[in-house]
């Protein structure tokens, strides 16, 4: 049978193939929209890009952060359960948790709780020094962890696509000269146009550039930062967390 630090790292290990498996999904995002090159009303040619089925795609990667972040979530658990079991055995019942909160009070007062102060004062240490499982002053990551697996128990973490630019578009101006360049930020992830007025020739609709990122969150830190940034911030902490618990 294979130790609980052994399982948090099979745990790891599960939660960066779903982000790989991500992160696959949105390098190949710009091929899932349609795009053509028509004749405009200015006596020009306009770009029209069509986006793909948003909504389904959104569902899949929801799918997909769901199962990374459980995983995550679930290897701290297992490192700490394998701490207590090493250091505080008596503590080690179907309520031992990993402690985070707002603050290191919080933390240092569920450790309390538990007597892991008294039993184990190295693993409390650890754990409040150390790993630092809190907000202000500490590592937010692994509340913020713990947040988004009590928030995709209850609903999809569903994430907001993005088109960020359409990039190296190619026009022939009514001169015959070439002029190159990429889009102003785009919101949205919706139907796009983009008009070239008269004698103007599009040579290259250029390449779309999507961003997938945290839309209906509450946790404000992470409202439109990169989804696949902050999947590998939380792998790190997780990935500390199993190595300093494991090392005690």
């Amino acid at each position: 049978m294979i130790d609980r630090f052994t399982a948090a790292r099979y745990k790891i290990e599960r939660a960066e193939k779903h982000i790989a498996e991500l992160a696959a999904i949105i390098a190949a995002l710009p091929d899932t929209y349609a795009s053509t090159v028509e004749p405009n009303e200015k006596g020009g040619e306009t770009i029209k890009y069509f986006a793909p089925n948003v909504p389904k795609i959104a569902a899949e990667m929801a799918v997909i952060i769901g199962d990374a972040i459980h995983n995550l979530r679930v290897a701290v658990e297992y490192a700490y359960l394998g701490a207590v079991e090493r250091h505080a055995v008596s503590e080690l019942d179907s309520y031992t948790k990993f402690p985070t909160g707002e603050t290191r009070k919080n933390v240092e007062d569920a450790l309390k709780n538990r007597e892991i102060d008294v039993l184990c004062p190295r693993l409390f240490d650890r754990i409040v020094s150390d790993i630092k499982p809190y907000v202000v002053g500490g590592n937010c990551l692994l509340k913020f962890l713990h947040d988004l697996d009590v928030s995709d128990k209850h609903w999809l973490l569903t994430p907001l696509m993005s088109v960020s630019v359409i990039k190296d578009i190619v026009v022939e101006n009514e001169n015959g000269e070439i002029i190159t360049g990429d889009t102003f930020p785009i919101p949205g992830d919706g139907t796009f146009f983009f008009d070239f007025g008269p004698g103007c020739k599009v040579k290259d609709k250029g390449k779309i550039t999507v961003n997938v990122v945290f839309a209906e969150i509450e946790i404000a830190m992470l409202k439109g930062v990169p989804v696949i940034g902050d999947l590998k911030d939380l792998t790190k902490s997780a990935k500390n967390v199993v190595e300093r618990l494991g090392t005690l």
